[in-house]
């Protein structure tokens, strides 16, 4: 493995029902990290401890990524994925997502066809200012609407 490589990793947090159907995609993603030798995990969302406390998901999802980043400071960088993601240019590297400047941690985007910025997908750098940003995001659980809809 190259160690500039080993930088990066994918992290996909994922129940066994999730996981089991979207296998395919799954080894997709790790077929693609493989070949650019990059960490690959699919996590299950009750993995830490610490975030038993959140109960839903998506909130605990952010909350496994920052325990993840801590357990790993060798990664430089990791994207988050949904486990529905699916793999569509084997040959783009993550590098190229990554921004110069140095001090942009978070990289999010936004769907074509709404607007709406996506959190379930995000590159993220390893350092003390994103583990704050996910310990932040993971306890806006507690401010949600009581109301019939909203996307978390």
């Amino acid at each position: 493995r190259d160690t500039e490589s080993q930088r990066y990793g994918i992290l996909i947090v994922s129940d066994e029902k999730a996981r089991l159907r979207y296998k395919q995609h799954n080894a997709a993603l790790e077929c693609y990290a493989s070949r650019h030798s990059y960490y690959f995990l699919v996590l299950d969302p009750n993995h830490y401890l610490q975030c038993l406390h959140i109960k839903n998901f998506f909130f605990r999802k952010h909350c496994v990524v920052l325990f993840y980043l801590i357990e790993n400071l060798h990664i430089r960088w990791l994207l988050v994925l949904d486990g529905d993601n699916v793999l569509i240019n084997a040959s783009k590297r993550i590098e190229s997502y990554v921004p110069s400047n140095k001090h942009v941690h978070v990289v999010h985007y936004e769907r074509f066809y709404n607007g709406e910025i996506m959190a379930g997908n995000y590159l993220i750098r390893n350092h003390r200012w994103s583990h704050q940003y996910l310990q932040k995001w993971s306890s806006l659980e507690a401010s949600l609407p009581d109301v019939y809809y909203h996307n978390n």
